[in-house]
């Protein structure tokens, strides 16, 4: 992970870093309420020789003695004489825990810090400890000096320094204390923030899609409820914005797949049933069919067929029809509201939908149809859970593949591609849909990214070049209410 990727992941994570440093700073807080008040007080000993502390002769005998006299802090003896002085109620052990020595690096001194539960008490325990060290070494000194040796020791521990009464606690330190909390939950919120995205399987970029499949990205639309649902009268709300946008991107890049030989059929399936290929198969014919080129939709969806319902045309009569013999291709197609776009609906549901998308005859409808100069859409189910849409894809000339952004898992985009791949299909491309708004900028340039790419989208509330009309009003691509309203007196056929 670089240093860009890492703060791009900080940023996407924010929010998830700000709760769990939260909470570690509540949580310090409550831990530290309930930690008891210590106060530290220090007193100070020097070691001192018979002619003076720091003689230069004796200086080093001092320094020699520093560290045996700072191992005697801690003995039994200086900590019953302690109890004893301050007629205290506890044990040795309890009363050496509140007490240690600290020696001087370039001085014979010996610094005691003692704790208690008010200023007075920490005051008193050290100049005890001090004194009842200085002590103890005297008696020890004593007790090891030969028979008939001066009485003066030539080296001893003299309390130099009374404890002062300390002002403030030193504990609980909370500055401290909140300060790692928060830091600790604002660890623990990256650490999940990373942990979420290496266990995510689900493709939520272009580079997930591309690293995974090696497909080429035709577009990435973002989520919009007017654009993801049919209306009351049973025609799209085709939208400007970033969907209406994001389509018409589709439609251009369609035209440099291949610029020798342009596909001019086209099928359109998913991974799944529910990622938005209908919808998105309805929008693209629009948006080909203004730009003047005729098209025509084919509802292969013979499981679940939605065209009808989004262009408010008859279902009854329609491909299964046609390929049974039972009408004629021409009595089968029908007009919609927009000028140069076509639709075959699925017609009656058949109870061996495969067996009829797989047959010569489809084939020979589809050849029909690109012959009179018709760009063909096919709307196929989609294609783990059946076989229709492989069938399809290798009798047309590419196939596109509609995955949703945070719903589509890794292995199943790349299962899906791999049929494509057996039956010999030309995959064009793939379609990220239903971006999330808020992230569409991770979708589009990676993980962190943000809404990098809300404003490019946004630059086309008020005016679309591709389509020379200002977007979401009516146009080209999107007929008056008063004329769709119109055509919904019964089904026309061309």
């Amino acid at each position: 992970m670089t240093l860009g990727d890492f703060v791009r992941m900080v940023r996407t994570n924010l929010r998830l870093i700000f709760i769990f440093g939260s909470i570690g700073l509540l949580l310090a807080f409550l831990y530290t309420v309930r930690q008891p008040v210590v106060y530290t007080a220090r007193s100070q000993g020097v070691v001192v020789t018979a002619s003076g502390a720091y003689d230069s002769g004796n200086s080093s005998l001092a320094m020699a003695k520093l560290p045996a006299y700072a191992a005697i802090v801690s003995t039994v003896p200086v900590a019953e004489a302690v109890i004893k002085k301050l007629r205290l109620n506890t044990t040795p052990g309890d009363i050496s825990s509140r007490f240690y020595v600290v020696p001087s690096g370039d001085a014979p001194l010996l610094n005691i810090f003692a704790t208690g539960s008010s200023p007075q008490e920490a005051k008193l325990l050290a100049d005890a400890v001090i004194q009842a060290t200085s002590d103890e070494v005297f008696r020890l000194d004593t007790a090891l000096r030969p028979q008939g040796a001066p009485q003066d020791s030539p080296v001893a521990l003299i309390p130099e320094a009374v404890a002062a009464v300390p002002g403030a606690p030193t504990s609980p330190n909370y500055p401290i204390n909140m300060g790692l909390g928060a830091l600790v939950g604002a660890l623990f919120g990256m650490f999940v923030g990373f942990l979420r995205k290496q266990l995510d399987t689900k493709v939520r970029s272009m580079d997930d899609l591309e690293g995974l499949t090696g497909l080429t990205t035709l577009t990435v639309i973002p989520e919009d409820n007017q654009f993801d649902r049919v209306r009351g009268d049973g025609l799209l709300d085709t939208t400007g914005g970033g969907p209406g946008e994001a389509v018409r991107q589709l439609r251009t890049n369609l035209r440099f797949v291949d610029v020798d030989n342009p596909p001019r059929s086209i099928v359109l399936s998913s991974a799944n049933p529910g990622e938005g290929k209908s919808v998105l198969c309805a929008n693209l014919a629009q948006a080909i069919a203004a730009s003047g080129q005729p098209t025509v939709i084919i509802d292969a969806d013979l499981r679940r067929p939605m065209q009808a319902t989004i262009f408010g045309a008859d279902p009854a009569v329609g491909l299964t029809q046609v390929l049974a013999h039972d009408v004629e291709l021409k009595d089968a197609v029908q007009t919609t509201d927009t000028p140069n776009l076509h639709l075959i609906s699925a017609g009656r549901i058949p109870p061996n939908p495969s067996e009829l998308l797989g047959s010569q005859r489809m084939q020979q409808l589809i050849t029909t149809l690109v012959d009179n100069g018709y760009m063909v859409l096919i709307d196929a189910p989609p294609l783990l859970p059946v076989t229709d849409a492989g069938l399809l894809s290798g009798v047309v000339d590419g196939t596109i593949l509609v995955l949703a952004v945070g719903r589509t898992y890794h292995q199943q985009a790349k299962l899906a591609v791999r049929i494509l791949q057996q039956v010999g299909g030309r995959v064009l491309g793939a379609v990220l849909n239903r971006a999330p708004v808020k992230g569409i900028g991770s979708v589009v340039y990676g993980y962190g990214y943000g809404n990098y790419s809300r404003d490019y989208y946004s630059a086309y509330e008020h005016y679309s070049p591709s389509d020379g009309a200002k977007a979401g009003t009516p146009g080209a691509a999107r007929p008056s209410k008063s004329r769709r309203r119109a055509g919904r007196g019964g089904r026309k056929r061309s």
